[in-house]
């Protein structure tokens, strides 16, 4: 039986044939113990002394999204998040709003401990926690990455225990909501033929018999979506051994006639402890996502503006909206084209930690990211109705086809070495960390262009244009960091706080080729005072202060 209530911790018990139970609820209070992600370690809540905000996996599972960041919408203050809905677009991030003009504005992800600018590999239902660093004293140990707020991801790791078979599904659909109210046929005319009188041009601009049937462009290139979202786990373990498996596959069709996206991951997360002194473990996953993207822009905007009078498509032709207010036919601006965009993502990270004495804790980890994504788009041939060929209205062509495919391969690695001492004497607590870390990015591409391919899908190659128009381009990037950083925590009696963390960035893309990014954090858990004891208007209460300087 599960026992929960607010402000209070939940319990589980097994009732094991018992007729009678005690339970006693403890105060939620007690979860200010609880150990949260501060970036190459960990602290108590009641330790903090920056600005840092926690959301269980727990939580972020229960929402049917399709990223672990559009899940965290309303559960954080200080963050922004705003989601076209369009499958597999990366929601835009604002932690404390815009930290910079030129140099980026999206928050640094870092997943066991690789850090990287994209999350939609990551299966929501296999994080154990999502951290948020918003200040700079708490993103200060990030440096020259940390100006924008960095979001620290945990997943899920195996634990001692008979072996755990989990699976959750949610199948659901999506639709636009409160769309603009748009004119019928007979409002539209009315309009335009009262603003010919206006203007003195006549009186008769839209003949009232083209007015029997309405277009509803919004309701042609929209409809309501299917998606679908399928988890399933094995987890469990020995005294040595604890293992973590997971697989996944999302399919989302979009609000869009013509788009959708679907995912498949999987994951594999072991710890083995050799001894009590040394554990090893390996953090696996593998994710394949396949999106078709749509003309969106123009498709909105010409929805907006296209004559009701005209319909979308006739007899095989589309109806040609240019012919008021000189705007193209949405729905053929949704089918026109094929755009396809297909992503593979491996990411792995090996680590070890030693314990020679109880209170030193070193640890080293090498993560490695590599990225093998391909993108193939081709529109069709498409002439006004004098040509007579797929039919387009007016101004709306494309007088020959084309194909546009690219090829992306980025391997990206770090290394992280820290060491970690932890001592407490009297009332004095103290926790310094230093370490280094290395991280070395390489990312290389190919493309290529040409007009006049079959519009057969097992013909559309570059083989099969026109060669005289085809076009060629490579490009590549190198990027390389070596880093130290520091942190050191002080805390007297639980009451009197002291965070202090310097980081030194030495990068490839500094004309200066170091940066330093000092910070420091003080703070006062009232809560432990004395006089604090007896008053019943605070559940708890802390004063912190700080200051630190970031980058991007």
């Amino acid at each position: 039986m599960v026992f929960s209530g607010v402000d209070y911790v939940g319990q589980e018990i097994a009732l094991n044939g018992k007729q009678l139970l005690s339970v006693k609820l403890v105060s939620a209070s007690r979860q200010l113990d609880a150990v949260v992600v501060v970036g190459y370690g960990t602290q108590r809540k009641r330790d903090l002394t920056g600005a840092v905000s926690s959301v269980k996996g727990s939580e972020l599972a229960s929402q049917p999204v399709l990223t672990a960041t559009q899940a965290l919408q309303g559960k954080l203050a200080g963050i922004q998040i705003i989601s076209s809905g369009s499958p597999n677009s990366a929601p835009v991030v604002r932690i404390r709003g815009t930290g910079s003009i030129i140099g980026g504005q999206s928050p640094l992800y870092v997943v066991d401990g690789i850090i990287t600018d994209d999350i939609r590999n990551i299966n929501t239902a296999d994080i154990v926690s999502e951290d948020v660093l918003k200040d700079a004293s708490a993103a200060a140990i990030y440096g020259v990455r940390g100006a924008n707020g960095v979001i620290l991801i945990t997943t899920k790791r195996g634990r001692s225990g008979k072996m755990l078979v989990s699976y959750d599904a949610n199948v659901g659909f999506r639709e636009a909501s409160h769309l603009v109210k748009m004119a019928d046929s007979k409002q539209y005319a009315s309009y335009i033929n009262q603003a010919s009188i206006n203007t003195g041009n006549g009186s008769i601009l839209v003949d009232p018999a083209l007015t029997n049937s309405s277009t509803d462009y919004f309701g042609t290139i929209l409809r309501r979506a299917i998606e679908q979202n399928h988890n399933i786990s094995i987890s469990g373990g020995s005294e040595k051994i604890s293992y973590f498996f997971s697989a996944s596959y999302l399919n989302d069709e979009g609000v869009v006639l013509n788009s959708k996206f679907n995912r498949f991951t999987v994951r594999s997360n072991n710890e083995y402890r050799v001894s009590s002194k040394v554990k090893i473990g390996t953090l696996i996953s593998y994710s394949r996502g396949n999106t078709q993207d749509v003309n969106l822009g123009a498709a909105y905007n010409d929805a907006y503006h296209a004559a009701p009078i005209i319909p979308a498509k006739l007899n095989g032709k589309y109806g040609n909206t240019s012919a008021y207010q000189n705007v193209g036919n949405p729905l053929l601006d949704i089918e026109s084209q094929n755009n396809k965009y297909v992503e593979n993502r491996l990411q792995g990270t090996g680590l070890i930690d030693y314990k020679p004495v109880s209170w030193l804790t070193l640890h080293s980890s090498f993560g490695v990211e590599m990225g093998f994504n391909d993108r193939n788009i081709y529109v069709n041939q498409f002439l006004n109705d004098n040509n007579t060929f797929l039919i387009a209205g007016g101004n709306q062509r494309n007088d020959k086809s084309s194909l546009f495919v690219s090829n992306d391969n980025v391997l990206h690695w770090v290394w992280d070495n820290t060491a970690t001492i932890q001592k407490s004497f009297g009332k004095n607590d103290i926790t310094l960390l230093v370490g280094t870390t290395a991280e070395k990015l390489t990312a290389k591409g190919i493309n290529g262009s040409i007009s006049d391919v079959p519009s057969d899908p097992n013909l559309r190659y570059l083989s099969q244009g026109d060669p005289s128009t085809q076009k060629n381009g490579s490009g590549s990037e190198l990027r390389a960091r070596n880093s130290y950083l520091s942190r050191i925590n002080y805390s007297y009696d639980g009451r009197y706080l002291i965070t202090g963390t310097f980081r030194a960035d030495g990068s490839s893309l500094f004309n200066s080729k170091w940066g330093y990014f000092p910070a420091i954090g003080i703070g006062w858990n009232i809560m432990n005072e004395s006089f604090m004891k007896n008053q019943k208007v605070f559940d708890y209460l802390k004063l912190r202060a700080s200051y630190g300087k970031i980058g991007n």
